[in-house]
Order: structure tokens, then C-alpha cells, then sequence
């Protein structure tokens, strides 16, 4: 039975007939992936998740920690769910959790944004994956907090101000690639011990989670959950060390998967 959700990487499933037990290859089985690496993909017959906005309204005002209910369920069920203001990618937070009789579907999921959001127009989009990756967006609302920007003195780092919104460039960074922010690279995702990578979540024991010339460094000295590097350290090795990765990306997912979701 599926048990959980992997973002990007689908369902990883436990073995046994009336208790678990371990599979033959791994701790747990993944049948999509080893399917998909010898018959490569398929047309998918399910139907796509669905998202929507609940909260707050459209054309509503919003303070300074507003927050956002999303709507999100799928038939396969929900591995996680992307919350975007003007364009790009604030949060996201994994999916629902698994019961005996699957994921709750659809869920409502609840993004407490950070203060860092500038005042301005904001238009907010929300999108929704299954265990095969596939992500549909809701359809966007807009709401104003403060006053419109009239200048990018009014916005945060790396943002402009434009026709009243505080915006991010369109991502740039490929994988491996310096950063200094998520919204610089197109996997939204920039870690690293001094000197950031951009990177993206993988699976250390799946690997085409990880392109050929990067390896998935755990996050924690236990378990799968990980991010990619390329394999030979990068530009700076020295400060990208593995315990590096397992303190930076161990915090990293805590920041993004559970403190995002701290309650009032």
C-alpha cells in the first residue's frame, strides 16, 4: 500500500501480505519508477489534480502574514501543493497525509506567508501535483496589501517593481548553477553552505532523481529525502561538504516543510 507521496518521484510502497516487511531490493518498492525505466512513459488515463483558492478572496486586501487556503485533491493523490505570488514560487508544502483508506481528497492547504512579502498588488496562483509529477494551477486571484509599489525601493532583494507589483526576473538558474535566492532558479530550490547551488529534491536511493553528472546528498544522516550536487563538489567543495548539505538541507526542509505550516 502507498504509504506516502515523494514530491517528483512518486509513490514509494511497503511490501508483505499481513504485515510489512522489507522488499527484496530496498526497504520499500517503487513499481512507477522501475516500470517507467524499462518501458519509459505512458499516457496517463487519471485525471489531472485540481486546485483552487479559497482564501482570501479576489480583489480583497490582505496584511502583512496573510495567508492562503488552497483546495487540492487528485485522484491519485496529492504529492504536494505550490503556492506562487506575481509569477514565482513563495512555498510549497507536501501532500496530505495517507490513512488506511488513502489520502483525504481533496484537502485544504493552509500557506502562512512570510512577512518578506512585499506590500503591492499580488497576484496569487496555486498548483497542485500528483505522484507523477503532473501539476495543474487554480485559477489566480488578486488581492492588494498596503499600497501598490511605485518603485523597487518598495520591494525586496532582486525584485522590480512593476505596474504596481513587486516581481521576480524570470528564473534563470539551471542545476549547479551559483544563486543567491530560490525565485533565480527554475527548480526554485537554492541551497548550499556558503557559496548557494540551485538544486532539487531527489531520492538517494532512485537514480534518475538526479541528473547522470549529480548525486543526492541526504539531508539527514538517516534516511532518503535529499537534494542534488553535482559530483564533483562544485566550484567550491570545501564549503559544500556533505555534512554541510545534511545541516543545510536537514534545516532547509524544516523551513520549507514545516515551519511554512506553523500554526497561528
Amino acid at each position: 500500500m502507498c504509504r506516502e507521496l515523494i514530491h517528483d518521484f512518486g509513490c514509494r510502497a511497503v511490501c508483505g501480505e499481513m504485515k510489512a516487511r522489507d522488499c527484496k531490493c530496498n526497504s520499500t518498492q517503487h513499481s512507477h519508477q522501475q516500470l517507467l525505466g524499462i518501458f519509459g512513459p505512458g499516457t496517463v488515463l487519471t485525471p489531472a489534480p485540481t486546485a483552487s483558492i479559497v482564501a482570501p478572496t479576489n480583489n480583497g486586501a490582505v496584511s502583512t502574514g496573510f495567508v492562503v487556503q488552497v483546495l487540492a485533491g487528485s485522484q491519485r493523490g496529492v504529492a504536494k501543493v505550490e503556492l506562487y505570488l506575481n509569477g514565482s514560487r513563495w512555498m510549497v508544502l507536501k501532500g496530505a497525509g495517507f490513512g488506511p483508506n488513502g489520502q483525504t481528497n481533496p484537502s485544504t492547504y493552509t500557506f502562512y506567508t512570510p512577512q518578506t512579502v512585499p506590500n503591492g498588488i499580488i497576484d496569487i496562483d496555486a498548483k497542485a501535483y500528483d505522484d507523477l509529477g503532473l501539476g495543474v494551477g487554480s485559477i489566480p486571484i488578486r488581492v492588494m496589501k498596503g499600497a501598490p509599489c511605485t518603485n523597487a525601493d518598495a520591494c525586496a532583494d532582486n525584485q522590480q517593481c512593476i505596474e504596481g507589483k513587486c516581481v521576480f526576473d524570470a528564473p534563470e538558474g539551471e542545476l549547479g548553477d551559483e544563486c543567491g535566492y530560490d525565485q533565480f532558479c527554475k527548480s526554485w530550490t537554492c541551497l548550499g553552505d556558503g557559496d548557494k547551488l540551485c538544486t532539487q529534491e531527489c531520492l538517494t536511493d532512485e537514480p534518475t532523481s538526479c541528473p547522470s553528472d549529480f548525486e543526492c546528498l541526504r539531508t539527514a544522516p538517516t534516511g532518503t529525502a535529499g537534494y542534488c550536487w553535482p559530483i564533483d563538489g562544485g566550484c567550491c567543495s570545501v564549503g559544500h561538504s556533505r555534512n554541510a548539505i545534511w545541516m543545510h538541507g536537514g534545516l532547509a526542509l524544516l523551513v520549507i516543510g514545516w515551519l511554512r505550516r506553523r500554526r497561528r
